[in-house]
């Protein structure tokens, strides 16, 4: 199990794929010598291709001598037409004496080094008329040794050509490999980190290949990581520069009224320098907690102090807030319409992410709403819930055609984080804001507080 584990290296993989293919190349050498040699056996044993050479060949050594006027013992033109024919020795005979002999040793060893088969009944005699006489010539060819020579030939070549077919087969496949190792590592240059590296083998490409894939992921990580911090940051500075806008309003709408003195009496200004200094530290906290966020960003979705979740009576929590929050819509020419009594029920919530939420609304209702129209506010209780309705009348032509639909998005995600919900609907342009708190009934009694006056 350990060998079939131990990492395999280039080297020893070229070296197995030309042994194997050397293997390939011998064996078909091999297999090609001896179909090749049949078929030539077969072809020359039953075809009339060495008769009617060495008929051919009787008849130009007849056509030599008689145009040369060769006699039987003229040794140097005799041999002048052997070395013509090489495939060929002959000996000539007359009246049972040798007149003439070339050596026919070099050609029967020749042929027995092909097949033994070959010398057997390879001699021919025929009749040749010399200017001395007519002698009996005995012809001994080997007509056929070229062809097995380049039959040979040719074996050699197929052999030698599959040995580098199989070779470069082998070596295309890690070729392709490093090619398409190359292509990732252009991609995860340009940035592209998508694409996962395909590890395979067990030799120093797929080392290398895992190690990339090791870089890609942890490179994609990264990434994702900052990617992830810039969004949260950018929603962050998105909620909270939302959040700050209706504050904001609320400053310069008290600061307005202070400068031009339009409260009634003495009382009514400390009240509303109380609500600027309430909206101030409003901000304060809000930027504050910006500023924070900024400096510890895994502490973005912790809750502050003040974001803690608190079990408070309802009736305790909410008139403040709604004081705030019709006392702006009256000063912006807004008719508010609020039920008289409030329902007691202790509610789960964050006293900031509640005035979050009803800044908020606010600010919607500032751009969006119809002056002419009420703005109306109820409460109802059920066993363990309070449920909040604010709605109000779309304007014709709003005031603000700025909508990003941030506002919403924050009350639904504030209402989320301390176990409410919050649903909004829209009918005869007539919008409805429902906000519901879980909570827990205090008493049944009917004896409920009376919402304070806002006037």
């Amino acid at each position: 199990m350990n060998k079939l584990l131990h990492p395999v290296s280039l080297r020893g993989k070229l070296f197995r794929l030309t042994i194997v293919s050397a293997a390939a190349a011998v064996l078909l050498w091999f297999v090609l010598h001896y179909a090749v040699g049949i078929l030539l056996n077969r072809y020359f044993s039953y075809s009339d291709f060495i008769e009617n050479a060495y008929t051919r060949t009787a008849a130009d050594l007849q056509k030599y001598v008689t145009d040369n006027s060769v006699s039987m013992s003229d040794e140097t033109q005799l041999d002048r037409w052997q070395r013509r024919n090489k495939d060929v020795q002959f000996s000539i005979f007359y009246q049972d004496e040798l007149m003439y002999s070339s050596d026919a040793t070099e050609v029967t060893s020749e042929l027995s080094s092909i097949d033994e088969d070959l010398v057997f009944d390879r001699e021919r005699y025929y009749t040749i008329t010399f200017t001395d006489g007519v002698g009996d010539v005995v012809l001994f060819g080997a007509f056929d040794y070229s062809f097995y020579i380049y039959a040979e030939a040719v074996e050699a070549v197929v052999c030698v050509v599959l040995f580098f077919i199989l070779l470069m087969l082998g070596i295309r496949s890690s070729c392709r490999y490093i090619e398409e190792l190359q292509r990732r590592v252009e991609e995860m240059s340009c940035g592209d980190l998508s694409h996962p590296v395909n590890v395979r083998g067990r030799d120093e490409l797929g080392r290398l290949a895992g190690e990339m894939e090791e870089m890609r992921l942890a490179f994609q990580k990264e990434t994702k990581e900052a990617s992830d911090s810039l969004a949260s940051n950018r929603k962050l500075v998105t909620t909270m520069s939302h959040d700050l806008r209706t504050p904001l309003t609320s400053v310069l709408l008290y600061t307005e009224i202070l400068q031009n003195k339009t409260y009634r009496n003495e009382q009514e200004e400390q009240e509303y320098l109380d609500r600027l200094r309430n909206r101030t530290l409003q901000i304060k906290t809000l930027s504050d907690s910006l500023f924070y966020r900024f400096l510890m960003p895994e502490a973005a979705d912790a809750p502050t102090e003040d974001e803690a979740l608190l079990q408070k009576d309802w009736s305790d929590i909410f008139p403040e807030v709604l004081s705030d929050f019709i006392c702006t819509l009256r000063n912006r020419g807004f008719t508010v319409e609020a039920e008289e009594t409030l329902p007691q029920i202790n509610v789960k919530i964050s006293l900031e992410f509640f005035s979050r939420i009803m800044d908020n609304l606010l600010s919607n209702i500032l751009k969006y709403a119809d002056t002419s129209v009420p703005v109306t506010i109820t409460a109802r209780k059920t066993e363990k819930q309070l449920v909040l309705c604010i709605a109000n009348r779309f304007a014709k032509v709003p005031r603000s055609t700025e909508s990003t639909g941030i506002g919403l998005r924050n009350i639904v995600s504030m209402m989320e984080k301390i176990g409410g919900s919050c649903r909004t609907t829209m009918a005869d342009d007539i919008f409805t804001s429902e906000l519901t708190f879980a909570g827990e009934a205090v008493r049944e009694s009917d004896d409920d507080q009376i919402i304070r006056n806002a006037d």
